[in-house]
């Protein structure tokens, strides 16, 4: 684009500095021969003030960049294509919220609602200094936007900060809430709890802070079935899935490659985008087309992906055949109905599947030469397949709409295993045998690792306590027990070096460890009746420590990080009966809490829940 305009010499000296040069490009094919609704565009984007017109006798502005029209799930939208511009810039990385990060506060049967902002970029105004860089050109007339535009490349997160402030408020006054750009999601148990939530989020945000909603995009009546970031989510069936809209598109981009002779960058590119993007519903994608994602951020080529148009028209036929199947992902797995115990040595491996009613099956195999030639974790995976093939031809009915769970003593193997997920191509292989299996008997997985007990000596010599863990000093945690008035038997987050209880679980393998990989782990194992555990988990895993306490509902004394406003924080409310404790009222208490400043948050929360035996 700048060597058309300027000529191939002079790109260099265009690029240079730290402020783009003064240039005007030439708007795109798609905005004139989409002229009726550009034209419209600009005449609405004039008239709520988002564009103005440039002063005729003001000194130019320093960029005039290309408009453009692209089309997305069939709506136009007009672009500002500021490509110049972005490449003086910045490129700040931020995280967006996830989709399952709903599920922090939504449980199956739960009613939920959403609104969504018109025109969200257009709520943020750039500063008048900078009007100068987003400038285009219609005939002799130059307008320029005077609030964030499509195509430049910090507005997502410019706005994302900006609506960062509303949410965690929100959260802090007892609205659970995920926020995505523009987008709020919003879920309660009831119906009316749900509305309440969704028109106070409306309330705050459109009468407080002055935001506009597009309220046929909203859904402000509480439903068990609604469309949130493009997928489906089914409160009812607790399960993510693609709407019939999306499956169609998917379905004709697909069809379009599976019967084209020719194909292109841009087109591979799209189906690639295409179907990266449904992972969240659909998750043998990751695992069928991981490819796709290395083509996607350039680390291979689509020739090194697809050398002949076969292979390319193969891959989509794969798609076509088996996109229906595939199109559902559950919140959480089924009850477990049969434990399988597996593990390998070099030339075999073996084990047992344990049934509801006390029988065994056996489970027994030799590897060929070229998979013992593969590393520990590779044969492990594949004793992991067989075992759920065994368990599927001999017991079908017992695992039909219900759970196996996994016993091994691989992590790694394990989490292959659990996520549908590898880069090595013999665990690939195991793992795609595996999910057509679990699709077939519409079964789930769930893994649990625990020491190989004849090897726990050698392991342990070929493997060093991490002391880099933090913890929290005797007097301190004496202080934190007394004042709760409990005794936990075991520390789930530990190490050899920091442990606050006789019994511990650790991260890797270590010497007197009672289990290993907590969050791999059914805490109601290890948690009995009457006795409680001590949670001091790493900040990384605060929203799944707590999903999971509420799950497995032991009693703990849990110390978290948990900001005001942030998801955590909604969590802890879903505790019902829970005695929290922060630190600013722990120093009110004179009960001191410095020892355990290692998190970094100006709020820690402890908190006790109440068990459900």
């Amino acid at each position: 684009m700048l060597a058309k305009t300027i000529g191939e010499r002079n790109v260099g000296e265009y690029l240079s500095g730290k402020r783009p040069h003064r240039v005007e490009f030439g708007n795109h094919r798609s905005f004139y021969t989409r002229w009726e609704f550009s034209e419209a565009e600009i005449r609405k984007n004039l008239k709520s003030g988002a564009v103005g017109i440039w002063p005729p006798d003001a000194e130019p502005p320093e960029v005039i960049s290309p408009m453009g029209v692209v089309e997305s799930a069939g709506k136009e939208r007009l672009i500002c294509n500021d490509r110049y511009v972005n490449a003086f810039l910045e490129q700040i990385p931020f995280e967006y919220e996830k989709l399952r990060d709903i599920l922090a506060f939504t449980l199956r049967g739960f009613f939920m609602a959403t609104a969504d902002l018109r025109s969200g970029y257009f709520h943020v105004p750039i500063h008048p200094a900078y009007w100068k860089y987003f400038a285009f050109k219609v005939g002799k007339t130059v307008f320029f936007y005077k609030v964030l535009c499509f195509g430049f490349a910090q507005a997502c997160y410019v706005f994302t900060k900006v609506m960062r402030g509303p949410i965690l408020e929100l959260r802090a006054r007892g609205v659970p809430l995920s926020g995505y750009i523009d987008d709020s999601f919003t879920a309660a148990p009831t119906f009316g709890r749900a509305l309440r939530q969704i028109l106070f989020i409306v309330r705050l945000m459109g009468v407080a802070l002055g935001a506009h909603f597009g309220l046929p995009k909203c859904q402000l009546e509480p439903v068990l079935l609604l469309k949130w970031l493009g997928f489906l989510v089914d409160s009812e069936q607790a399960e993510f899935r693609l709407g019939e809209g999306r499956m169609e598109r998917l379905r004709s981009a697909l069809a379009e490659m599976a019967e084209s002779p020719t194909t292109s960058p841009r087109k591979l590119a799209k189906m690639a985008g295409l179907l990266a993007s449904t992972a969240p519903a659909i998750l043998p994608v990751a695992l069928y087309s991981r490819s796709f994602y290395g083509a996607l951020s350039g680390k291979e080529t689509w020739d090194e992906l697809f050398p002949t148009p076969a292979e390319v028209a193969e891959t989509a036929t794969f798609w076509l055949k088996n996109l229906e199947r595939w199109n559902v992902r559950r919140w959480w797995p089924r009850p477990v109905a049969v434990s399988a115990h597996v593990d390998a040595s070099e030339i075999r491996f073996g084990g047992w599947a344990e049934l509801p009613d006390g029988r065994r099956l056996e489970i027994e195999g030799t590897f060929s030469e070229v998979q013992a030639g593969g590393s520990s974790t590779e044969r492990e995976v594949i004793g992991y397949a067989a075992a759920i093939k065994v368990v599927t031809e001999k017991v079908p009915e017992l695992i039909t709409e219900r759970a196996v769970m996994l016993t091994g003593d691989s992590q790694a193997g394990l989490a292959a295993i659990g996520k549908f997920r590898s880069s090595v191509p013999l665990i690939r292989s195991a793992l795609k045998q595996v999910l057509e299996l679990c699709a077939e008997f519409r079964c789930d997985l769930v893994t649990r690792w625990v020491p190989r007990e004849d090897l726990a000596e050698a392991d342990a010599l070929s493997r060093e306590p991490d002391a880099s863990d933090w913890g929290v000093s005797a007097s301190v945690f004496r202080k934190l027990t007394e004042h709760f008035g409990v005794n936990p038997s075991i520390d789930l987050f530990a190490s050899a070096t920091f442990h606050v209880a006789e019994r511990f679980v650790a991260k890797y393998y270590t010497p007197g460890c009672t289990a290993v990989h907590a969050m791999a782990l059914d805490w109601r194992e290890l948690v009995q009746a009457g006795e409680s555990a001590w949670i001091f988990s790493p900040v990384g895993l605060t929203t799944q420590v707590l999903e999971r306490l509420s799950n497995f509902r032991v009693n703990a004394l849990v110390c978290i990080s948990a900001p005001k406003g942030s998801l955590a924080e909604t969590q802890i409310r879903g505790f019902q009966g829970a005695n929290a404790l922060t630190r600013r009222a722990a120093a009110r208490k004179n009960l001191d809490c410095t020892g355990i400043s290692a998190l970094g948050s100006s709020r820690t929360v402890l908190l006790q829940p109440a068990r459900t035996n």
